[in-house]
């Protein structure tokens, strides 16, 4: 199918259960103002829109399990996607193969939003995108390995991804998350799951805002022994549960958490650091873990809940602390010594311990 002398697509750009249609090819198409939609197009396996800049989105669906023969999206001068790149499928029959294994597009600077569900898919590459405004969303099979946006400035709503063997991901001039930050480890039970090397570090050097971080999600664990957001001030929630490699933390610029900031079941994590925390609504730490050490040398405000099965931690001291509506702490052994110096007011103070507390010092 050719259309030489077509330029513009004023809507929608729609092919539905085309089953012998092999090759769409429109070499002077430079703007699409809908989507490009293609539905159970069983023997498509080329499209050639070799000047396209701008389109409305991107909706591939295959409820049928009849789209089987395209394996890659190319688009080698699309600058601007003013809708969804919508790579979901939809309601793919169960079990239908799905052969499109990357989006090639090279340019694209802006999007509204990205989602990408895809069976065999095993790369995400957009080198030049900086914008987008909606979610940021690519949830795969374990065959998934690379998701690079190096220029990507600002996501105006979730970031959410995953894949058992994802080893190679890159934001780093990511600033801002105005939504979730959420990354998982998807279940499977082949022995790649348990062999590979997924995201060994979590690094976003840039951020410096997000309205959430999750990691991981639900019960899915993480082999991740580093995470960094060395240059993060400010998040809604922080919650980090369950990572049994993790072995360093860099949170070293965070100033504040409007909400809860949770840290749960670190058992290599031997010790906290905070140094820039001024105000927290609630910093809960709950769990079995080894730490040593929790270090907020800044932190004025916020409500403090500390449950943890330790026999290594001495003392627990909040130097700055001005303002608690509640303090709770509870640890088995050890403790020896608890200390708020310049507390004024705490709805409530309450502190268990096995062990032998000698000094508790309100000043």
């Amino acid at each position: 199918l050719s259309f030489p002398l077509l330029t513009a697509i004023g809507e929608d750009f729609n092919f539905d259960s085309m089953h012998s249609l092999s090759s769409i090819s429109i070499s002077s198409l430079q703007y699409i103002g809908g989507n490009i939609i293609l539905n159970n197009m069983r023997k498509l396996s080329s499209m050639n829109f070799p000047i396209l800049t701008s389109l409305g989105g991107i909706t591939l669906s295959n409820s049928s399990g009849q789209m089987n023969a395209l394996s890659t999206l190319t688009f080698p001068e699309l600058l601007t996607v003013n809708g969804t790149i919508d790579l979901s499928f939809g309601s793919s029959a169960p079990g239908s193969f799905i052969p499109l294994t990357s989006i090639d597009a090279p340019l694209l600077n802006t999007v509204s939003c990205l989602s990408v569900t895809v069976t065999n898919f095993n790369r995400l590459i957009f080198p030049s995108l900086t914008s987008v405004a909606g979610n940021f969303i690519v949830n795969t099979n374990p065959l998934f390995k690379t998701l690079s946006s190096p220029s990507l400035l600002d996501i105006g709503g979730n970031l959410r991804y995953g894949g058992a063997v994802l080893s190679a991901v890159n934001f780093g001039s990511l600033s801002t998350i105005g939504g979730e930050l959420n990354i998982s480890d998807r279940k499977d039970t082949s022995a790649t799951l348990t062999t590979s090397p997924f995201l060994s570090a979590i690094e976003f050097p840039s951020l410096v805002y997000a309205g959430r971080i999750i990691l991981p999600d639900s019960t899915e664990s993480l082999r991740t022994s580093r995470i960094v957001f060395s240059s993060l001030r400010e998040a809604g929630n922080i919650t980090i549960k369950a990572l049994l490699e993790l072995s360093a933390l860099n949170l070293n610029s965070l100033t504040t958490v409007t909400g809860s900031l949770t840290l749960q079941d670190q058992p290599k994590l031997r010790r906290y650091t905070f140094p820039a925390l001024t105000s927290v609504n609630s910093f809960i730490m709950t769990g079995s873990t080894n730490i040593s050490g929790i270090n907020f040398p800044s932190l004025v405000s916020g409500q403090i809940s500390l449950s943890i099965a330790t026999s290594n931690l001495p003392a627990v001291t909040f130097p700055s602390l001005v303002h608690s509506d509640s303090i709770t702490i509870s640890l088995p052994t050890r403790l020896n010594r608890a200390s708020f110096p310049l507390l004024q007011g705490s709805g409530q103070l309450a502190i268990s311990n096995g062990g032998p507390l000698t000094a508790i010092n309100l000043n």
